[in-house]
């Protein structure tokens, strides 16, 4: 008997495998649709989870840009948002349904609070990211199977890059959902059947155009409708069948674009200008502190392991997926692959070069990456399923790829179940530091404590550590007297402390200086540590090395030092100054310094 259902399965997932493209694609699921509705109905659940996480204290820098752009939009009397690293159209659309919200409830914090802005963002994020796990099942369906859109679907469903996005108000779940729509009405059954190529043009234009308005990177796009025109026209031998439609779809595209961020075109000093900052940020050319990590990081490489935090295994077996796809296309066995394979390879081969490497750039190559995989565990499947001696053996290690994707994923939601590390570090701070005690934070990091609502605010003298300021003598004086005087240092996020000590040539003193203050070297006393590591079932993962923006919006790991030995300026000068003698990267050009020269002790500078 149970041989039987065994048998009966397998013969079930072998029709699936061999089920060719349908042109309908509802019809491809209509006997598995209960299993695809399950699978968007738990990642939905995942998305939907907890969505103000920060309790409306907007920690995202992104979307405190973005949500600072929506506050200024007074329709119709001021439009522009006077922003431009992100596009007009996620502005608009959040100041529509927060204006719409604001009335619903007669609440304005809606339309002027920053942290309720990004709450209606992240909505809208998860909202979308929602759909596109439907739509990577007709994507995958299209292109491949219904086999392969199911596993897809299953994959994304609970990918922790997925989930994470979606509880963010940024533009990359809108960059995913243009990107699927696109394919999916770019599919090679509506190119070959479908004679109204200019109606596939026109859609292929309006949607991107809109994602084109939501960030600007989505002009690459147009990479999947020229493959998609070109291999129609060589098709046909006709070349009006390339050049005619693609002109559709630049001009519609254009239009729409326009429609959704007019002031791309009516501000352009000012898009220019961000443009060019936002390039000089990506190509490393212009140096800002939020990039340092990637300093001596690997092109590809980098943005692989990146990949691994975000996706386990996935990105493995996608990238082999990909490779098997790419080889297949040049050997002609299905010259349509080249509109699946046209963006990532365009994109993943210029993003990959860039020296800065967040987490983010690599979210528009991951669905490919997903169906890629997809295909790959498909292929493998039906291949084994013609060895009968070997399935049990391949069934067992998909069984585990499958526990352990869905492990991770899960591990990472918890992040948004458990109470935000920055809120709990608040509440610690009120209860345990007294009142007017000196509290210094960072620069480019959030100050804590950040206010709580059931607690009453306590009074602190608040203070910045300048510590990207250039290094000079004089620095280490400015170091001494704020360490001498401070009662509290609080290191809001890892940003800093995780990669300032191996800057050694650009902060000498400064990196001697995060050493020491480590090490427990310089009077204080980590006192307080709050972390929120992925977790589940009893297992977790220090996520402390993944690249910084994976874990410092929504789990970072927040420590608190107090100031336990009370040593004198002077004390913390000549501890900082006996360091830096020792060290060989104190004779370096930031110091103007000869490294023939003998170095004077720089206790001088340093009073009582």
């Amino acid at each position: 008997m149970v041989h039987g259902k065994k048998k009966l399965l397998s013969s079930a997932l072998r029709r699936i495998v061999r089920n060719s493209v349908q042109t309908d694609l509802c019809r491809a699921f209509q006997k598995t649709w209960p299993l695809l509705a399950g699978i968007v109905f738990v990642g939905t659940m995942l998305r939907f989870t907890n969505s103000n996480w920060d309790q409306f204290h907007a920690f995202h820098p992104d979307e405190r840009n973005i949500s600072w752009a929506v506050t200024r939009i007074r329709f119709w009397d001021h439009m522009n948002p006077e922003f431009f690293a992100y596009g007009g159209f996620p502005i608009y659309l959040y100041r529509i349904i927060a204006d719409a919200v604001s009335a619903l409830t007669h609440n304005p914090s809606w339309t002027t609070d920053w942290g309720h802005i990004a709450v209606l963002g992240r909505t809208v994020s998860a909202v979308m990211s929602s759909v596109s796990i439907l739509l990577i099942a007709f994507v995958g369906a299209a292109y491949f199977s219904p086999a392969v859109g199911l596993v897809a679907a299953a994959i994304i469903a609970v990918s922790p890059w997925a989930v994470q996005q979606a509880h963010f108000s940024t533009t990359e779940t809108m960059l995913v959902f243009f990107l699927l729509l696109l394919l999916s009405a770019m599919r090679p059954v509506r190119l070959l059947r479908d004679k109204r190529l200019i109606r596939t043009a026109l859609v292929a234009g309006g949607i991107i155009g809109i994602a084109a308005g939501s960030k600007t990177i989505a002009v690459s796009y147009l990479a999947i409708p020229f493959v998609a025109y070109l291999l129609t026209a060589i098709r046909g031998k006709n070349v009006r069948l390339l050049l005619f439609p693609m002109l559709v779809t630049l001009l519609t595209g254009i239009m729409v674009f326009t429609v959704v961020s007019p002031y791309t075109f009516l501000d352009w000093n000012g898009f220019t200008r961000s443009m060019r900052y936002e390039s000089g940020v990506a190509l490393g050319t212009a140096s800002v502190p939020y990039t340092l990590q990637f300093t001596g990081t690997l092109p590809y490489l980098y943005q692989f392991r990146t990949m691994l935090w975000q996706a386990d295994i996935i990105p493995v077996l996608g990238l082999i997926g990909l490779a098997a796809l790419i080889l297949r296309f040049l050997c002609k066995k299905n010259p349509w692959l080249g509109i699946f394979l046209a963006f990532p390879l365009l994109y993943g081969t210029y993003v990959g070069s860039w020296f800065t490497k967040f987490d983010r750039y690599t979210v528009p190559f991951l669905p490919f990456v997903t169906i890629a995989a997809a295909w790959l565990l498909v292929e493998i499947y039906a291949k084994l399923s013609k060895k009968r001696p070997y399935l049990p053996v391949g069934l067992f290690v998909y069984l585990l790829i499958g526990l352990f994707h869905t492990w991770w994923g899960l591990a990472n939601w918890t992040i948004y179940i458990r109470p935000q590390t920055r809120i709990e570090a608040s509440r610690w701070i009120y209860t345990h530091i007294r009142p007017n005690a000196t509290i210094y934070t960072e620069h480019w990091n959030d100050g804590l404590p950040v206010t709580i609502q059931d607690m009453a605010p306590v009074p602190y003298n608040r203070d910045l550590l300048t510590v990207y300021d250039p290094d000079t003598p004089q620095k280490l004086a400015y170091y001494a007297d704020r360490f001498a005087n401070g009662d509290v240092i609080i290191l809001s996020t890892r940003r800093i402390w995780a990669v300032m000590p191996r800057l050694t040539e650009k902060y000498p003193l400064t990196s001697t200086m995060y050493r020491l203050l480590l090490a427990g070297s310089l009077g204080y006393r980590d006192v307080a540590d709050f972390t929120s590591y992925p977790s589940f079932l009893g297992l977790t993962v220090n996520d402390d090395t993944a690249e910084e923006s994976i874990q410092v919006f929504d789990h970072p790991t927040v420590r608190i030092f107090e100031n336990v030995q009370r040593y004198s300026a002077r004390e913390i000068g000549e501890i900082l100054n006996g360091k830096l003698l020792r060290s060989k990267t104190f004779n370096s050009p930031v110091w103007g310094i000869d490294r023939n020269v003998k170095i004077e002790p720089l206790v001088h500078l340093v009073g009582s």
